[in-house]
């Protein structure tokens, strides 16, 4: 039987890594959804959540059978989509404890919806959802005059704006220690503005579920796992700030969390440590880092009333994303290379940070009169990563559990969103107002699972896979799900070592 001693000397030695191309992780159902933002800080702001659950096989169906002269109901076949009975029952799934009869019965699961406040306010509801049902939850800011909150919404939606966790419970209980495993949910989120006439809509980040008798330490209850999420987030485009918005408000609006390393796990008072790296179109990176219970932010420019203050204001804004070319200077431009000559004197060395033109690939007008030289004025554009910092505390309720020498991180990952909003057209018709734009809700990605990130001290986390658990099963272990539950809480040598079986 494999010990965690063990698996501690043999992080000593590292074997070179696989080489692996593994589809992007985010996009799959899951038993636990995460939404990164929810906004209603306006009476006129909406979000509505969508949650689907995926339906019964097309070989699948519930019968009746009778036992002991009482009629239960139970799955015929199998599938992702499993309906529990009262209190888990898997011999009877007529849920007796919601007024299911033997001939009205009840086929429904419990779905935990988690509301956190960016203020680390928090309160939660149990959702019914049958097999193949979909919901929409709409969540309305508590000035509304037409559309009331939810009441379980009701205490959190003062804080304008949020996050999301949902995964399953069983027998209708709050209590996060009643999760069962299965994989049937998928997210949606949309946000809308009734009067600035925009609609963005994002995925939610699932996360799979799996055994993990390691986990019921943590959950004390059915040991059921979770593959974590990245420690490292990307957003591979975003604009420079300092375009109008139609009514003001919106421009690149980022929404980062770290959930906690389960569902239901207390994210109140505490902070996560934001490493934030950009590169501009020159290819040169302003690094940076903010400790925050959420980041709730622009990503530049000026501040916007109700959030946190923009998390680079100086550099990233559309003022300093230009840079001035004359006609005769101007012999390679809109590139992305590095200059040389007459255009490095323009536009400030290639190799170092340029405080007054951060980009020498961006200006408001092209050289036009240069023969093959036909080059359109672009917009400013920069790429940023997160990279969540190591905080060294063990997952909650594990302790020793896991060994101190094992333990570099509470085992929380990154989830995020962008919303941006375009300039408005400046064309129209005489007297017909001008249209607005539609905003856009860009998600955060990150690197493959066991992909080495781009910072070198993280690995993007081992999606849910049998050759991990077979290589695991081989070398005796009891609980394979323990290491990808937990590989965020690894250090980083740990990682490798997992990342290379």
């Amino acid at each position: 039987m494999r010990t965690w001693a063990g698996i501690a000397s043999a992080f000593l030695v590292m074997i070179g890594l696989h080489s692996a191309a593994w589809a992007n992780s985010e996009l799959h159902t899951g038993g636990r959804l995460f939404f990164p933002l929810w906004d209603v800080s306006t009476p006129n702001r909406l979000t509505m959540i969508v949650v689907t659950r995926q339906a019964l096989r097309e070989d699948q169906r519930i019968i009746a059978v009778s036992r002991d002269e009482t009629t239960h109901f139970v799955v015929d076949g199998e599938g992702k989509c499993l309906p529990r009975g009262t209190f888990g029952s898997t011999t009877n799934v007529n849920r007796t404890d919601l007024g299911g009869t033997p001939t009205n019965p009840v086929f429904v699961d419990d779905v935990h919806f988690e509301y956190y406040g960016r203020s680390c306010k928090f309160q939660d509801e149990i959702v019914h959802m049958s097999c193949g049902d979909v919901d929409l939850i709409l969540l309305a800011s508590p000035d509304n005059a037409e559309i009331k909150p939810r009441l379980a919404f009701d205490s959190v939606a003062g804080d304008g704006r949020g996050a999301l966790d949902v995964h399953f419970t069983t027998n209708g209980q709050p209590d996060p220690r009643n999760r069962k495993l299965e994989n049937s949910l998928m997210g949606h989120a949309i946000i809308t503005d009734l009067a600035q006439g925009w609609v963005a809509s994002y995925d939610a980040a699932p996360a799979k579920a799996f055994p993990c008798e390691l986990c019921e330490i943590v959950d004390g209850g059915e040991p059921v796992g979770y593959e974590n999420y990245p420690r490292e987030a990307y957003l591979p485009v975003a604009f420079a700030d300092g375009f109008p918005s139609p009514g003001g408000g919106l421009r690149n609006v980022l929404s980062l969390w770290g959930p906690a390393l389960l569902p239901g796990g207390n994210l109140n008072a505490t902070s996560i440590d934001v490493q934030f790296k950009w590169w501009d179109g020159r290819e040169r990176a302003f690094i940076s880092s903010v400790i925050s219970h959420s980041v709730i932010r622009p990503l530049g420019g000026n501040t916007i009333a109700g959030l946190d203050p923009p998390l680079d204001p100086a550099k990233f804004n559309v003022a300093n994303f230009v840079c001035g070319h004359t006609v005769v200077a101007g012999q390679a431009e809109n590139d992305g290379f590095p200059r040389s000559g007459t255009d490095a004197t323009a536009c400030g060395a290639p190799d170092v940070p340029d405080i007054a033109h951060p980009s020498d690939n961006f200006e408001n007008t092209g050289d036009l009169n240069i023969a093959r030289h036909r080059i359109q004025p672009s917009t400013p554009l920069g790429h940023w990563r997160f990279r969540l910092l190591s905080d060294g505390n063990p997952p909650a309720g594990v302790g020793s559990s896991l060994g101190a020498e094992n333990i570099d991180h509470s085992g929380r990952g990154l989830v995020g969103v962008v919303l941006s909003a375009p300039p408005a057209k400046t064309r129209q018709r005489p007297g017909v107002v001008p249209p607005h734009r539609v905003g856009d809700a860009v998600r955060l990605w990150h690197e493959d699972p066991c992909e080495l990130a781009q910072s070198g001290l993280t690995f993007g986390p081992p999606h849910v896979r049998d050759k991990l658990f077979q290589i695991l099963e081989d070398l005796e272990d009891p609980d394979p799900g323990k290491f990808i539950a937990f590989f965020n809480v690894h250090k980083f040598a740990g990682q490798e070592f997992l990342c290379a079986l």
